[in-house]
């Protein structure tokens, strides 16, 4: 089963308020975020193995509470230089098979909401590789909140890994 075929966007919570509860985090200078329901737990990064022939984006797979999950570092997905200073976290998200995968992205900001109203037209911006990382912008006081689509980020793993 493939990666993008796991995933699980039923369980996403928005109040009739238009308020969703979201997990923000950061890559490079960018303040991303993910819908709290796709988010399993927040850790520090382990000891991960590098699998031959993985696509570019995957570092790997770590043994987490008994199972290989796959590592995804975002930096690299998002074509940034790696940052040796940034003390990274992992994200770990739920599909719907109970499968899990580890996102590896800079810093973790905490649980915060987004409002429906504060969205953002989306215009091509996030082009990488032809491929949208995000479903979503929104603003906010601090600036522009990018929701990532966790099927476009699985659909561009699958993706570089043609390319190699």
């Amino acid at each position: 089963m493939r990666f993008s075929d796991s995933l699980d966007y039923s369980n996403s919570f928005m109040t009739s308020n238009g308020i969703k509860k979201v997990v923000l985090f950061m890559i490079g200078d960018i303040l991303c975020a993910i819908d709290i329901m796709n988010v399993k737990e927040i850790l520090n990064p382990l000891k991960v193995i590098a699998m031959p022939a993985a696509s570019k984006g995957v570092r790997g797979v770590a043994d987490h509470r008994n199972a290989a999950i796959t590592v995804i570092d975002m930096r690299i997905l998002f074509g940034a230089e790696p940052n040796s200073k940034v003390r990274k976290k992992w994200i770990i998200i739920k599909m719907d098979n109970n499968e899990i995968t580890a996102l590896e992205v800079d810093t973790v900001m905490g649980v915060s909401e987004v409002n429906i109203k504060d969205e953002r037209e989306l215009s091509s911006i996030g082009q990488s590789s032809g491929h949208p990382w995000s479903k979503k912008v929104y603003g906010s006081e601090t600036g522009l909140i990018f929701e990532l689509d966790l099927q476009i980020v699985a659909d561009a793993l699958g993706a570089l890994k043609q390319d190699d």
